[in-house]
């Protein structure tokens, strides 16, 4: 099965890192901090270990729930593990349809005021050709059981930098092709709205300007590493934070940071050798704290999967793709 949600390696087109096909399970989760947003009504996207474990809207009864309307597929299609994939359209042909769930995203809050809640994934699929559609699918919990209330087309080889429900809305906000952009390679970043009215997902609404794709889009947000590279999960206490030109953060022991030069738009960058505090922790942190500090002025190009900040590193057969989940930071 062709799985698609996480950077493999590091393929670039028109100077933005493109999104590869690989299993997304190999990457540890770790749970995110609540925002005051979400204290007070707000629902941000919650990975695997967000506390929802059990019951239909757990992460595990998403991924093996049955969804329709997904453009192409006119007949409802049950996941199993995250996954579907259909027959050949032709007996000789190599490609098979599929749909995959995206990562871990999932938003949870009441849609539209009646006091239940409901779940919001999104979805991607390829028929063969080299587009690959995503969707918005609102999941409701019905006497123990999963229904899909609605469904939504998103767009076309989008990068989703994060999901969230505020107020009732889904708020999606995402990187995709603008008006001159090649369908493989987007450098627009938008904020869209959907509400769930009389069972539908409404079309999406711009809520703000968009803007072009540069380094300042992740101004201020704490990232934590999660992966190295594709099967292998990173331990925890490396954090990282761009601010003022800089990656900033802990560097599993001590504080760093490191230059960033970046032009106005675009995924590429160049990473200045990092500076760090100079205490001295256990061997094996320091083996950790080591690598990233190698591998940081390595880091040529940026993007998002699935809602995870994906740093590009090294080239050919020594490229790779360092993944961070959002965090509380340093």
């Amino acid at each position: 099965m062709k799985l698609y949600g996480v950077w493999a390696g590091a393929l670039l087109c028109c100077g933005v890192g493109l999104l590869q096909a690989v299993p997304d399970t190999v990457f540890a989760q770790a749970q995110p901090r609540q925002s005051a947003a979400a204290a007070a009504g707000a629902t941000t996207a919650q990975s695997a270990d967000s506390g929802v474990t059990a019951g239909p809207l757990s992460l595990n009864g998403l991924k093996n729930a049955t969804y329709s309307g997904l453009g192409h597929e006119t007949r409802a299609l049950s996941l199993r593990n995250g996954g579907w994939q259909g027959p050949s359209a032709v007996p000789s042909a190599a490609s098979r349809p599929w749909v995959e769930f995206l990562g871990d995203l999932v938003a949870r809050g009441d849609l539209d005021g009646d006091g239940r809640e409901e779940a919001v994934v999104v979805l991607a699929s390829n028929t063969g050709g080299t587009g690959v559609f995503h969707h918005l699918a609102v999941v409701r919990d019905e006497t123990a059981s999963l229904r899909n209330v609605a469904t939504r087309f998103v767009g076309d080889r989008i990068q989703v930098i994060n999901l969230r429900i505020d107020q009732q809305r889904v708020l999606l906000e995402l990187v995709r092709s603008g008006p001159n952009d090649p369908a493989c390679c987007p450098t627009e970043v938008a904020t869209l709205q959907f509400r769930l009215v009389q069972g539908r997902l409404t079309p999406p609404i711009d809520i703000a300007p968009a803007s072009s794709l540069s380094v300042e889009v992740l101004a201020g947000q704490p990232w934590r590493l999660i992966a190295w590279k594709r099967g292998e999960p990173a331990p925890s206490g490396v954090s990282l934070r761009y601010e003022q030109g800089q990656f900033r953060g802990v560097a599993a022991c001590n504080g760093y940071g490191a230059s960033v030069q970046a032009a106005p738009s675009g995924a590429n960058l160049k990473v200045g050798a990092p500076f760090s505090t100079r205490k001295y922790c256990e061997e094996s942190t320091m083996a950790i704290e080591h690598r990233f500090l190698n591998l940081l002025p390595r880091v040529n190009a940026f993007g998002f999967d699935a809602g995870r900040l994906a740093l590009q590193y090294g080239e050919g057969d020594q490229a790779g793709v360092m993944l961070l989940e959002r965090g509380p930071g340093d």
